[in-house]
């Protein structure tokens, strides 16, 4: 594994395409924690802008040709800051450091306005907030991102090196003072190694278990490229194997890809113990209800409601705990933007599956030997999954899986509910497309004298052949989720597949009794983030206590201050009735200002000649000072107490100005 470490040389604005409120006009990246960071395919542009600039004879090799997808190697991670690790241990024990307060502490906001002649142009004035260039709890630091880099050939790693360092500027507003930075190239680092994976037997065959955490945001577009789906479709994991196989000539790739032996299944979201998800069943619903107590409540067809103030709705792109299938899951997504390259450059959008939470699925086959070279594949190679492998995207861990004990399953009776855990694609006895519900019931094993009751939606697969660089031909298939009830069947099959495709993922059923559809649990929720297994447990020496000092110190700051305008609001009348102007209050904060801890301010304050406004300053500034509180923070609460002060000075005599 190799890096590359990016030092701030000013202040850097790596803009999100975002606003905030009316408050920011240019707002910058961060994550769900409000922390900084730089998307990967920022630097991985500007390198190749870098490797332009010292005409650098690698720049396809390394950066890829347009139309050429073999090539281009090299992969970017995004940038986090070098102290990520430390600052995400301790965020998680903060409830109350919400994500913008966390982004006020790495940043601030600048403003700027366009000149017309010689004085600023109506209308122009814009806030753009700008990452600082000194890490807030260490300002003899300069902040650093590191960003994980692989597919550098050794015998380019040199030249590499050298666009690197002719990196100078990145971001926003670069030839306007932000953005100068430093970048050094270092290769053969210590790297977070993946899990060891390997087969294990149920049943009459061998299951290769995929437990996978994401470390950086997954997109699996759906058929309009902008959105994304929320699941790892079997096809996609199939073509991730198949690349790894490739890479490595591996010589049986026709018997493990193509001749159907090997089944690649769908990965669904999961939690760190590899539980089971399945697309949440047709015959479950959430409650839309004018009582606020069954407000979103999870029932199923087995449950009584009064469909006259009950409005049940389906639970669209949610996800059940198979083994507790009213644990409904949410999966989280976020929406990057990017721009354009070439003539028409623009902003576009792209949803992409959140990183930091768990997927689970299964490659299944009778054969544990095939089984076994996917596993070799995994151990040899860099597994990625979706779109834009290169940077920004796709990087995933394989994690440590621990089997359940296995029994024999055993078959079903009673009032039972099919559910398709994946599409199913079916052919009727003619060999022809299908989709009509008696064909599924005949699949199922369902006799043809039962009835059954169906919930069912409908798809269309589509797909893409990249050698011949054309669509396939589309095909209607049974929805994911769709279900099929039957009452009092005897000896039901235990979870089967069906149809065609079914080495692609396709043709999962679940089956379900009454009792375990009736069964209670906790409701909706999201899907746990997982942390990143290479995070070591800090030492004395580590950022962790330097971070850990500056957020108690800011938390303390935080409540002084919120105390201190409840003060001010609470005596905001002795302003006005005390004779104080804004000018007088300005001149008390300079003598703040200047002053080296708060009882010389308050000394200063007392050799004021106007007893009046003496008294009535001092009494507010003593009662903001907390006793116990750094004295730091005292002036900091004295000053912020002037500033409200003064504004509302000014706001007392533009009111009294317009009476007049």
């Amino acid at each position: 594994m190799s890096r590359i470490v990016m030092t701030l040389k000013s202040d850097l604005c790596a803009a999100s395409g975002k606003s905030f409120s009316s408050v920011v006009d240019s707002d910058i990246v961060t994550d769900k924690l409000g922390l900084p960071y730089i998307p990967a395919r920022r630097i991985k542009g500007c390198l190749r802008d870098a490797a332009k600039y010292i005409n650098s004879t690698v720049i396809d090799e390394l950066f890829g040709k347009s139309g050429d997808s073999d090539s281009g190697g090299l992969k970017i991670g995004s940038g986090y800051l070098e102290d990520r690790q430390s600052l995400e241990a301790e965020l998680s024990r903060r409830k109350n450091f919400s994500p913008q307060r966390v982004t006020e502490l790495f940043s601030s906001v600048k403003a700027q306005t366009a000149i017309e002649g010689d004085s600023a142009k109506d209308n122009s004035l814009r806030f753009t907030r700008v990452l600082s260039h000194y890490l807030p709890y260490d300002r003899s630091r300069e902040t650093s991102f590191v960003f994980d880099v692989t597919g550098v050939p050794d015998d380019k790693k040199e030249e590499f090196g050298r666009i690197c360092k002719a990196l100078r500027h990145i971001g926003l507003m670069r030839t306007r003072g932000l953005g100068f930075v430093t970048a050094e190239y270092q290769h053969d680092t210590e790297a977070c190694a993946n899990a060891e994976c390997r087969a294990f037997e149920r049943n009459s065959g061998y299951y290769l278990p995929l437990h996978l955490l994401l470390t950086e945001p997954l997109l699996i577009a759906s058929r309009n490229n902008t959105e994304c789906i929320n699941y790892v479709p079997g096809t996609a994991v199939l073509g991730a194997f198949a690349r790894l196989a490739v890479l490595s000539s591996m010589p049986d790739f026709d018997e493990v890809f193509l001749s159907g032996k090997v089944s690649f299944g769908n990965l669904y979201i999961s939690d760190k113990t590899a539980a089971k998800a399945l697309p949440a069943p047709h015959f479950m619903r959430k409650l839309k209800s004018t009582d606020e107590t069954r407000d979103g409540k999870i029932v199923t067809e087995y449950d009584d409601y009064d469909h006259k103030i009950d409005t049940p709705k389906t639970l669209k792109s949610k996800y059940a705990d198979a083994a507790k299938l009213r644990n409904v899951i949410n999966v989280s997504t976020e929406t990057q933007y990017h721009h354009t390259r070439g003539g028409n450059s623009g902003l576009y959008t792209q949803d992409s599956i959140s990183a930091g939470q768990y997927l689970y699925g299964e490659v299944e086959s009778a054969d544990k030997a095939l089984l076994d070279k996917l596993a070799e594949l995994l151990a040899s190679g860099d597994f990625r999954l979706g779109r834009s492998r290169t940077a920004q995207y796709s990087g995933c861990m394989l994690l440590e899986y621990d089997p359940p004990e296995w029994s024999a399953a055993a078959g079903k009776s009673g009032n039972i509910a099919y559910a398709l855990e994946s599409d199913v694609v079916l052919k009727d006895k003619g060999g022809v497309n299908t989709v009509d519900p008696d064909d599924l019931k005949r699949e199922l094993g369902i006799p043809s004298d039962k009835a059954a009751e169906f919930n069912i939606g409908y798809k269309i697969i589509h797909g893409y052949n990249s050698k011949r660089n054309m669509r396939n031909i589309p095909v209607v298939a049974f929805a994911m989720g769709s279900t099929v009830t039957v009452k009092n069947h005897s000896e039901a099959r235990s979870d089967f597949t069906i149809g065609i495709r079914k080495s692609e993922g396709f043709g999962k059923i679940g089956v379900f009794t009454e009792d375990e559809i009736r069964s209670e649990s906790s409701g909706t929720g999201n899907a746990s983030a997982g942390n990143d297994p290479c995070a070591q447990a800090p030492d004395n020496e580590s950022p962790l206590t330097s971070i850990k000092v500056f957020f108690d110190h800011n938390d303390m700051t935080y409540n002084a201050l919120r105390e201190a305008e409840k003060v001010f609001e609470e005596n905001a009348k002795y302003f006005s009735r005390s004779g104080l102007n804004a000018a007088f209050v300005g001149a008390v904060s300079r003598m703040i200002e200047t002053a080296d801890n708060s009882a010389e301010a308050l000394d200063r304050i007392g050799k004021v000649k106007d007893d009046v406004k003496r008294d009535s300053i001092k009494k507010i500034l003593k009662a903001v000072c907390r006793e116990g509180d750094p004295d730091d923070i005292k002036m900091e609460c004295m000053l912020a107490v002037l500033k409200l002060a003064k504004y509302r000075l000014k706001l007392l005599k533009k009111e009294g100005d317009a009476d007049e």
